[in-house]
C-alpha cells in the first residue's frame, strides 16, 4: 500500500529507544499531525508483513509498533480485530514488543476489546503465551477503565475456576493479575486453583504469597518454597559453583530497566 502523509512519517522513526531510554515513554503521535481519520492506513501499516519483514537494522521493522501505538492513543476499536489476529501470527508471537504492549494497547482502546479478548483467552485451540496476552489485556482495560474493572475481574476468575493443569502457567499470571488487580473477593476462586494445584508457582508464588499480597494474611505460616528450583535444579547440576548473587523477588523493578514488575517482564521470559 502507498502510505500518504501523516501515516509515512512513521515508517522513518525507526526504534523507540533511540529516543526514549524507558519502554514506557512513547511519542504522542498527535504532534506528528495523526488523527482519527489516519485509522484505516494505520491499520494496513499494523498488519504490513513487508515492512515487517525487512532488514532488522532499517527504520521500517518499527513501523507495525508505531501505528499500535498511535491507535491506542486514538482508542482506535476499529484495530482490535486485527490486533487479536496478529495475536496467532507466529512472528508476533514471539516478539517480546507484543508481549509487553499489546495489553496497554488494548487496555488504552478499552472496552471494546473485553469480549474478543475474553473469547481469545477461554480458546484452549489457542496458544498458552498469546492467551496470557490476552488475559494482560483484559487486567490493563480494568487498570485504564475502572468502571470495567469488576466485569475484567470475574472474567479472570471466571476462567480460573472452570481451567485445567494443561495451561499451568497460564493459570498463574491468572492469578497475578487478580492480585494486581486487588480482587480479595476472588481469593475462594484462587484458593481453589491452588488446591486443585493447577497454578505454576514460579509466577506469583504459592497461596500463601497471594494471601500475604491481598492483605489477609499477615505473616507466612510454613517456610517459603524455592519456587525456581525444580526448574532450574537440573541446569545448576551441570554448572561450576558461583557465589550466589542478590535473588530478585518476583513484585521488585525488573532488572531490564524496562520499569515493570520482575513477574511482569523478564521472569515470564525466563519461564
Amino acid at each position: 500500500m502507498k502510505y500518504t502523509k501523516p501515516v509515512s512519517d512513521l515508517i522513518k522513526l525507526g526504534d523507540p529507544r533511540d529516543t526514549s531510554p524507558s519502554q514506557e515513554d512513547w511519542i504522542d503521535y498527535s504532534t506528528l499531525d495523526i488523527t482519527q481519520k489516519d485509522i484505516p492506513q494505520l491499520i494496513e501499516l499494523l498488519t504490513d508483513m513487508d515492512l515487517y519483514f525487512q532488514d532488522s537494522d532499517l527504520p521500517e521493522v518499527w513501523a507495525s509498533l508505531h501505528a499500535w501505538r498511535a491507535l491506542a492513543q486514538l482508542k482506535a476499536k476499529e484495530a482490535i480485530p486485527h490486533l487479536i489476529k496478529l495475536l496467532d501470527n507466529e512472528e508476533y508471537e514471539d516478539s517480546d514488543w507484543v508481549t509487553d504492549e499489546f495489553p496497554k494497547v488494548f487496555g488504552m482502546i478499552g472496552e471494546e476489546g473485553i469480549k474478543p479478548l475474553k473469547s481469545y483467552l477461554y480458546n484452549s485451540s489457542k496458544e498458552e503465551y498469546p492467551r496470557i496476552t490476552a488475559a494482560h489485556g483484559l487486567e490493563q482495560i480494568a487498570e485504564y477503565n475502572p468502571d470495567k474493572r469488576q466485569k475484567c475481574i470475574e472474567i479472570l476468575s471466571d476462567f480460573l475456576t472452570q481451567s485445567t493443569d494443561e495451561v499451568m502457567t497460564l493459570n498463574g499470571f491468572v492469578a497475578s493479575f487478580l492480585v494486581d488487580l486487588e480482587a480479595v473477593n476472588e481469593i475462594n476462586a484462587i484458593r481453589d486453583a491452588y488446591d486443585r494445584d493447577i497454578i505454576d508457582y514460579s509466577i506469583q508464588g504459592d497461596l500463601e504469597d497471594v494471601e500475604l499480597e491481598l492483605g489477609l494474611r499477615q505473616e507466612r505460616s510454613t517456610p517459603r518454597p524455592n519456587y525456581m528450583k525444580s526448574y532450574y535444579e537440573p541446569i545448576y547440576r551441570e554448572l561450576p559453583y558461583q557465589r550466589e548473587t542478590k535473588k530478585i523477588g518476583r513484585n521488585e523493578p525488573c532488572p531490564c530497566g524496562s520499569g515493570k514488575k520482575y513477574k511482569k517482564c523478564c521472569l515470564n521470559k525466563a519461564a
